[in-house]
């Protein structure tokens, strides 16, 4: 075994444990349970007079809520929804982002309708223009019953083309 390296080189001390905690001593189970009970937030009246009502209807049913109870509880549930799906939905956009956005997609496809063309006449693009004839030409002949010449003559092209 090789001795420990003490020059004090990169090498530090890093405590992962509880801040406060003393070696060997251990927590009681009163004090665990505390320290994993999260703090609730502190609920409002309405919300807190919200939350009594519904574990009475949970419990009971909604026959043992008055009218005014039922219309209490069910104005703070349909705020509740409205809140979350106005901050679930992104901002609905103005006509002018719209259009801009259907501009920004039509210049797209021309751009790639561009670079496409340009690929073709490549000669990488030539080849398999080629080879996309020949391959036409093949399924025809095999559709009709044989290979006629011409699907001979664009299979011989290609493999011309690519020995080149």
């Amino acid at each position: 075994m090789g001795r420990p390296d003490y020059s004090g080189g990169a090498r530090s001390l890093t405590h992962y444990g509880i801040k406060g905690m003393k070696w060997g001593v251990r927590r009681s189970d009163a004090q665990l349970s505390t320290a994993k009970a999260a703090p609730r937030p502190q609920l409002s009246e309405d919300a807190r007079t919200a939350e009594k009502l519904h574990n009475k209807v949970q419990n009971k049913g909604t026959g043992s809520l008055s009218n005014q109870e039922m219309r209490q509880f069910l104005e703070r549930m349909n705020l509740e929804r409205q809140y979350s799906q106005m901050m679930s939905s992104p901002p609905s956009k103005t006509a002018a982002d719209r259009g801009h956005d259907q501009v920004k997609k039509y210049l797209a496809y021309g751009q790639t309708y561009a670079n496409a063309r340009k690929f073709l006449e490549s000669p990488a693009g030539q080849s398999i223009k080629t080879g996309m004839k020949a391959a036409a030409a093949a399924g025809f002949g095999y559709a009709t019953g044989g290979a006629g010449p011409a699907a001979a003559a664009g299979a011989g092209v290609l493999v011309r083309r690519m020995a080149q």
